[in-house]
Parts: structure tokens; C-alpha cells; sequence
């Protein structure tokens, strides 16, 4: 299993993530001790989750468990 991100990674994540720039965080979710949703709204483009699991990943999903 990989423990640390290199410099592309970090590329990609920050492009993949540039849409939320201006959105706003609508709601926080901690389903779990090491689990946290964030709803962002961005103007123009909707509402977005980010799922962020501690030390593990972080990505977007469409709607939380």
C-alpha cells in the first residue's frame, strides 16, 4: 500500500479539485471518528461531496451513505 503522495499526485488531486474554488461548504458530516463529508456548493455548478477518510483517501461522490 502506498503511504505517501509524490508531487504528481498532489498535481492531480489540485487539478481534479480546481471546480470547488469559490464554493462554499453547506453542511459537515462525520459519519465515523476518522470520516468526514464536506457538501460543497458551487455557484453554477451545484453541490459536490467531498469524502475524506483519515490517512486513507479522499474523494468526491455523489451523495453519502
Amino acid at each position: 500500500m502506498k503511504q505517501n503522495l509524490s508531487s504528481l499526485d498532489i498535481h492531480l488531486v489540485i487539478k481534479e479539485l480546481q471546480f470547488l474554488i469559490g464554493g462554499k461548504i453547506d453542511q459537515l458530516f462525520l459519519p465515523e471518528k476518522d470520516e468526514l463529508f464536506l457538501r460543497i456548493h458551487v455557484p453554477n455548478k451545484g453541490k459536490s461531496i467531498l469524502r475524506i477518510k483519515d490517512g486513507k483517501f479522499l474523494f468526491l461522490v455523489k451523495t453519502k451513505e
